[in-house]
């Protein structure tokens, strides 16, 4: 009794295959290729979302670091204008075009205020952002 489960015939099946096989190198070695070719793109170049995240972290940076620097010149602004302000008031007499002045650089220190503390509100907000992985990293 013979079975196709004997050595010779594994190998003679073996044989066989390698031969059909042979005669469709080409075609295998150009899959294998171009196989190996879409998983490199892959792996070499960034995909939509990897894009859209490094956009998202860099446009939070740059909006941080912006409104960081609005906030320092705000600040600077309000120490000068607050520095001005206690000048006028300790020179002595003040006739209405200086009490004027006076009333116009309050204002102004309020208003820088203003925009100091929504700067420094934004650039916290940023900053969270970044923090709390809302670029989805």
């Amino acid at each position: 009794m013979a079975t196709n489960s004997a050595p010779g015939g594994d190998q003679e099946k073996l044989r066989s295959l390698f031969s059909y096989l042979r005669d469709f190198k080409e075609v295998v070695a150009i899959v294998i290729f171009f196989v190996g070719g879409v998983i490199w793109l892959y792996a070499a170049f960034a995909t939509k979302q990897y894009v859209a995240e490094v956009k998202c972290l860099l446009g939070a940076t740059i909006e941080r670091i912006d409104n960081e620097a609005q906030a320092k010149t705000f600040q600077a602004e309000i120490i000068e204008h607050s520095i001005r302000l206690e000048r006028m008031q300790s020179d002595g007499p003040t006739s209405p075009n200086i009490i004027g002045d006076l009333e116009l650089i309050k204002q102004k220190i309020e208003d820088l205020k203003t925009k100091k503390s929504l700067a420094d509100e934004v650039t916290k907000k940023a900053s969270q952002r970044v923090i709390n992985g809302e670029c989805g990293g």
